[in-house]
C-alpha cells in the first residue's frame, strides 16, 4: 500500500557534507517509488553554509523537499520536536522518518532498514548503530542497565538512536503527552519518543544498522556528559525516581556545544 513519508532530516554546521548525504538520499527513496516521500531538511541557524547547500543539492538532485531554517539555534531536540508539530499539522504524512544527516552517515541504508516496517504498518520503530567511543562505554553499560531494570528495553543506545520511524498515528498521540509535548531539554528527544512510547503500549522494535562511520572528535566530554544526563533525567520523569537514584554517574555539567 502506497505511503507519504516525511522525511526529517536536522542538521547543523554540515554543509560539506550534504552532497553525499543527498545523494544517498536519493538512491533510498529510488528504490522505493510506490511510497511518496518528501524531505524536510532543517538548519538550526547554522555558521556555515548549511541552508545554502540543502537547496543546491535538493535542485540539482530533483529531490521533493521543503526547507525550514531556524532564526536562532535551538539544538536538535527543539529543531526536531518543533519540525514534528509543523509537519503534521499542514502536512499530515503517513509516516515520520527522522535519520541523523551526518556526513559519516549512509542515509540510504537507514531508508532500506525502515522501509519493510512502512510497508508492514508498523507504528514504531526506531535504529541504533555501533559506536566505538572509550570514554562513553561506562556511561553507555550503565545507561542500558538503566533502561533495562526500569523500563524492560534492551539494546537501545540513546545517542547512537539518531534514526526513528513513527506512524502519523503514533506521532499524533505522542505529541498530545504531556512530557513530549513541554519537552525543552537540548538534548534527548530522541529518547523521550521511544520511552514515552513504550509506556503506552506501542511496540518499540530495535534494529541495528550496520553502516557509516564513528568519529569520536564530534563528540566531546562535556557533550557526550551532558547528552547522558538527559537520557537520565528523562527516566527519572518516567519512573519516579531520582536521577541519582538512577546513576551514579550523574552529574550536571556545564552547557555542552551542539
Amino acid at each position: 500500500m502506497p505511503r507519504t513519508v516525511a522525511v526529517v532530516l536536522p542538521a547543523f554546521n554540515e554543509a560539506d557534507g550534504l552532497k553525499k548525504s543527498f545523494l544517498n538520499i536519493r538512491n533510498g527513496i529510488r528504490a522505493f517509488p510506490e511510497h511518496d516521500f518528501k524531505l524536510f531538511p532543517l538548519d538550526d541557524m547554522s555558521t556555515d553554509k548549511t541552508f545554502d547547500a540543502m537547496v543546491r543539492w535538493c535542485a540539482d538532485y530533483k529531490l521533493p523537499a521543503i526547507f525550514h531554517r531556524n532564526e536562532k539555534n535551538l539544538g536538535i531536540a527543539r529543531t526536531v520536536h518543533e519540525a514534528y508539530v509543523r509537519i503534521l499539522d499542514k502536512h499530515k504524512p503517513d509516516y515520520f522518518l527522522k535519520t541523523d544527516f551526518d556526513a559519516d552517515f549512509d542515509q540510504e541504508a537507514v531508508i532500506r532498514r525502515f522501509a519493510p516496517f512502512i510497508e508492514n504498518g508498523m507504528d514504531v520503530a526506531i535504529g541504533v548503530r555501533p559506536d566505538e567511543n572509550a570514554y562513553e562505554i561506562e556511561r553507555r553499560d550503565d545507561m542500558l542497565r538503566i533502561l533495562k531494570e526500569e523500563l524492560g528495553i534492551t539494546g537501545f543506545n540513546p545517542p547512537s538512536a539518531g534514526s526513528q520511524l513513527y506512524s502519523r498515528k503514533a506521532m499524533t498521540t505522542l505529541l498530545d503527552q504531556p512530557m513530549i509535548r513541554d519537552y525543552n531539554r537540548r538534548w534527548g528527544f530522541d529518547v523521550a519518543l521511544p520511552l514515552v512510547a513504550k509506556k503506552l503500549g506501542f511496540g518499540v522494535p530495535v534494529v541495528k544498522i550496520e553502516n557509516g562511520s564513528y568519529d569520536p572528535k564530534r563528540r566531546p566530554r562535556e557533550k557526550v556528559d551532558a547528552q547522558y544526563n538527559a537520557y537520565v533525567e528523562i527516566v527519572s520523569q518516567l519512573t519516579g525516581k531520582k536521577p541519582a537514584e538512577l546513576s551514579t554517574f550523574y552529574n550536571i555539567p556545564p552547557s555542552a556545544p551542539e
